[in-house]
């Protein structure tokens, strides 16, 4: 029994036709345009992060830009990836981070300069012995060991 063809006859002809004349390029009336892409979640940017981490990159400037969202757990946990991946290019983003309305990535940006080594986060450091948080004056007094800073040596 020959094989049955679920082809129809000269609808070849018809596209070829429809696509030069034009008919293929308009848009269907009532065609709704295709949606915006969605952000990603929380949880799809700390993906992310674990990813740019576990590579040791910073993603072409990713991680840097991820500092600054507006989510504090999205920036504790980039501070964090940053000090573990020891980039010198991101000191001038982490000690920008040591301004940061919350304690909590205050002190994971100073513990990330401290694994980073950088003396050029010194000065930041030290100035951070005087904030209002205790944990962060700790982890600016570690850091500061960790550089080799004897100003880090709280009394």
């Amino acid at each position: 029994m020959p094989a049955m063809s679920h082809r129809v006859p000269g609808i070849e002809v018809a596209v070829a036709l429809g696509v030069l004349l034009g008919f293929a390029a308009r848009p269907l009336e009532g065609a709704k345009k295709p949606a915006p892409p969605r952000a990603p979640s929380r949880i799809e940017r700390l993906g992310r992060v674990l990813e740019l981490e576990d590579t040791r990159s910073e993603g072409a400037g990713e991680l840097e830009r991820l500092l600054l969202r507006p989510d504090r757990g999205i920036r504790r946990r980039s501070a964090l990836a940053a000090g573990r991946i020891a980039d010198r290019a991101l000191v001038p983003a982490l000690v920008e981070l040591m301004n940061d309305p919350e304690a909590e990535v205050r002190q994971m940006a100073a513990f990330a300069l401290g694994l980073i080594g950088d003396r050029a986060a010194v000065e930041r450091l030290v100035a951070s012995l005087g904030d209002p948080e205790p944990l962060v004056r700790g982890r600016a007094a570690e850091a500061l060991g960790r550089i080799g800073d004897p100003r880090g040596d709280l009394p």
